[in-house]
């Protein structure tokens, strides 16, 4: 539903195109495919995807992948697995979480890969990782790490990224960028301390010819917050990715200020009441939950 509502919001020609099987599913990923989206357990059947395998497969293919991973596991796992240098955004999301469902959860945090396999055991309920480690740019392999964890009855949560280029170092914006994003941008480059750098063009027309060989991310905002003009993200996207280059986009639209109120159903996920809950308080700007 959720797909469908999306191809048809962004009138750009895109459609769902299903399967009645698994086994059709390798004949449907073709040149077309922009994204293959699979549960890992079918709700219906309980038969289970090689995810794994199937990640393998579209990516090879050139498509992106939105996977829902899940798998029946033992109540009494109570342990969520992470590496202590993952994103910090995650590790509190996750503590949150264990501290929220007050059933006993706790975080095992390693502090090297090659902790990972140790530390994932009979209570391990979840192993939660990340691709590419922000701090040092090292890459799990995470086919093998999700084949363990299953092995041994974990979920897994995985922050998974495409490999890219390590020759690209440029990171292109807009000079007229938030300052904010730039600012984590110049910030993160200085950290990884592997050549990385920005470059920032004055207006959106410099967008095209910036973007080359050495870039790695083109970081954009849709609306320029001193300005108000807007960028044809579809456009810019299209163009970078053409080229190689991965985009990161900050995406939104004019509202009424006033608004104040999130809807949300009291049966939704504890995890996303949470966080609104805690956006809601973080910004202190009188926003609330309304719960249907």
């Amino acid at each position: 539903y959720i797909a469908q509502g999306l191809a048809d919001l962004l009138q750009q020609g895109y459609s769902l195109r299903l399967v009645n099987a698994p086994e059709e599913i390798d004949a449907a990923v073709d040149a077309d495919t922009a994204v293959l989206m699979l549960t890992h357990v079918n709700y219906k059947t309980g038969e289970m995807l090689d995810m794994a395998s199937v990640t393998e497969m579209a990516h090879a293919r050139g498509a992106l992948t939105v996977l829902r991973v899940q798998q029946t596991r033992d109540p009494k796992r109570k342990v969520i697995v992470s590496e202590a240098s993952n994103f910090p955004t995650d590790l509190y999301i996750a503590q949150g979480l264990a501290d929220l469902l007050q059933q006993g959860y706790s975080l095992r945090l390693v502090n090297a890969p090659e902790e990972i396999d140790a530390a994932v055991d009979a209570d391990t309920a979840v192993l939660m990782l990340t691709h590419v480690n922000y701090k040092t740019g090292e890459m799990l392999d995470m086919a093998s790490v999700t084949e363990m964890a299953h092995a041994r009855g974990a979920l897994t949560v995985l922050r998974v990224q495409q490999t890219r280029d390590p020759k690209r170092k440029v990171i292109v914006s807009e000079a007229s960028n938030f300052p904010t994003d730039l600012y984590i941008a110049q910030g993160l480059a200085d950290l990884l301390q592997q050549g990385y750098s920005l470059r920032l063009v004055n207006a959106p027309e410099e967008i095209d010819a910036a973007v080359d060989a050495d870039t790695a991310v083109l970081m954009l905002t849709h609306v320029n917050y001193k300005t108000g003009e807007m960028l044809d993200m579809a456009s810019v996207t299209e163009m970078a990715h053409a080229r190689g280059a991965l985009t990161v986009l900050r995406v939104q639209q004019t509202r009424d200020p006033k608004r104040k109120v999130i809807v949300s159903e009291a049966s939704n996920f504890p995890t996303d009441l949470y966080i609104a809950q805690g956006l809601a308080d973080l910004l202190q700007q009188g926003y609330s939950l309304r719960l249907v």
